[in-house]
């Protein structure tokens, strides 16, 4: 409190917001301001976690800081379909490729735009599986390198998709130029256009 000496009247200094929080030692402003701070970022942080694939333009930042701190990786992809480059955030398993998950989950973000009964798969079954109906159709997801490296277990996988699925399976390759190495082995398909053949099996038809 000050006191002029001309007239006695009071000026009161009132400290600002910003000045109150340095200046206060009161525990319990503190603990409330820190309370605060942990709802603001349950609010802004409403991603799942186990989805393992989010694209980046979708997220605030401080979903990003998030999931990069769960072992997400940033990583730059053309979409399903083609067009620009994107940044998405993906979680693959330890023993898969960026590319190759990035092309597994788009594939299955589009089926599910059909229906939710699809399925995918790190192991000896097909990458994705799906149903249309009572047929299950399987896609496998390569991306040129395991041809290159390992033909024989390309041939064996191709022969055993054509015992379980018959006609209902194809391969989608990440890099088009790869697409005539499968041909032989099975219809081949691309980012590009295997949306179209995806609404083929629905007839276009999406899921209310």
């Amino acid at each position: 409190l000050l006191i002029t000496e001309s007239d006695h009247s009071e000026i009161r200094s009132v400290a600002s917001n910003d000045e109150h929080i340095l200046i206060t030692t009161n525990p319990n402003e503190i603990a409330r301001k820190e309370i605060t701070e942990v709802e603001r970022k349950k609010i802004e942080i409403s991603v799942d976690e186990s989805k393992r694939f989010f694209m980046k333009n979708d997220l605030n930042d401080e979903e990003v800081d998030y999931l990069l701190r769960n072992k997400y990786v940033i990583s730059s992809h053309v979409p399903l379909g083609g067009g620009r480059r994107q940044d998405f955030l993906l979680k693959p398993s330890a023993n898969e490729s960026n590319v190759h998950f990035f092309i597994m989950k788009s594939i299955e973000a589009y089926i599910l735009e059909f229906t939710d009964k699809v399925k995918t798969f790190n192991s000896v079954q097909p990458d994705i599986v799906f149903k249309v109906g009572n047929k299950s159709v399987a896609i496998e997801v390569e991306t040129g390198k395991t041809i290159e490296k390992k033909r024989r277990m390309v041939e064996d996988k191709a022969k055993r998709l054509n015992r379980e699925y018959g006609k209902n399976w194809f391969f989608v390759v990440t890099h088009a130029p790869d697409a005539y190495k499968y041909e032989r082995l099975g219809k081949t398909y691309t980012r590009v256009n295997v949306q179209r053949v995806i609404r083929a099996y629905f007839g276009s038809v999406k899921k209310r």
